[in-house]
């Protein structure tokens, strides 16, 4: 297996990223926190993983925190598979797996295939396999490889504005870096990427899914990315814990970060 670990790149005054080469494709991901036990965060696509570091300096004392971030992969199997490649490089053996929308799919699949890794899997405002929602995002998939990028950045646009809580507090700390995630030129192939890997999961993945892991689900009461009719989470994981946020939309680490903090404290 062909890795090589790349510089440092910098997102924030405070923390850092590293890159690494996985059989030819450049991985990104943040290592963080000073804890003896370990908290791998699957995070959102929206925002990259930006709004997971302000999670960071809760919990750094007691976890060490891996956050990556996603490369344009099609196939959410081979996500998967260069996933636990990146967590075997870091010498990653056990670890609480937190998931958060289309990083919750990748948790799923994850902890399905390497069990023995996931000490506790925590899923957050996603989906399990719905082929209903495969097939949507299959027609806005090819819709979207034959219109000019901006109308595929516009289509995230939207998705952002009725994931948001309409709030002063959120337009003045979220409002540029959004901006600037919806005009970056490599959004178009990015989304499209991410598209594929929502479409072979929703078919991939059987839906009699066994967890052989402890397993909590948070949903977002509004969540209208995924919404209630494709969430088939209680029928596939009848024993989860289930915690469901009152009047969050989809981005909940953003809307609802105080009541979310109360949750996974209590949790990890």
């Amino acid at each position: 297996m062909n890795t090589h670990i790349l510089q440092k790149k910098s997102y924030s005054p405070k923390y850092s990223s590293k890159k690494i080469l996985i059989d030819g494709t450049e991985w990104q991901y943040y290592d963080l926190g000073k804890g003896k036990k370990t908290l791998v965060i699957f995070p959102n696509i929206l925002l990259f993983p930006q709004e997971w570091l302000e999670y960071v300096k809760v919990f750094d004392k007691t976890y060490r925190v891996i956050i990556p971030v996603y490369p344009p992969l099609s196939d959410y199997r081979l996500m998967v598979r260069q996933l636990h490649t990146l967590l075997h490089l870091l010498q990653v053996k056990r670890f609480v797996l937190l998931g958060n929308s289309i990083g919750g799919m990748f948790a799923q699949a994850y902890s399905v295939s390497y069990p023995e890794d996931v000490e506790k899997l925590i899923l957050l405002a996603t989906i399990a396999p719905s082929k209903g929602y495969g097939s949507l995002v299959r027609m806005l998939s090819v819709i979207g490889h034959m219109v000019p990028s901006t109308l595929v950045q516009a289509f995230v646009a939207f998705g952002i504005a009725i994931s948001l809580t309409k709030s002063e507090e959120n337009r003045k700390k979220w409002g540029p870096l959004l901006k600037k995630h919806i005009s970056h030129k490599g959004t178009k192939l990015s989304i499209l990427s991410l598209a594929g890997c929502i479409y072979s999961f929703c078919f991939g993945l059987k839906e009699e899914i066994k967890q052989k892991v402890p397993l909590t689900i948070i949903d977002a009461q509004k969540d209208a990315v995924f919404p209630f009719i494709f969430q088939n989470l209680s029928k596939i994981y009848p024993q989860a814990v289930y915690y469901s946020i009152p009047n969050a939309k989809h981005l909940v680490e953003i809307n609802k970060k105080e009541s979310l903090v109360q949750i996974l404290q209590a949790l990890i």
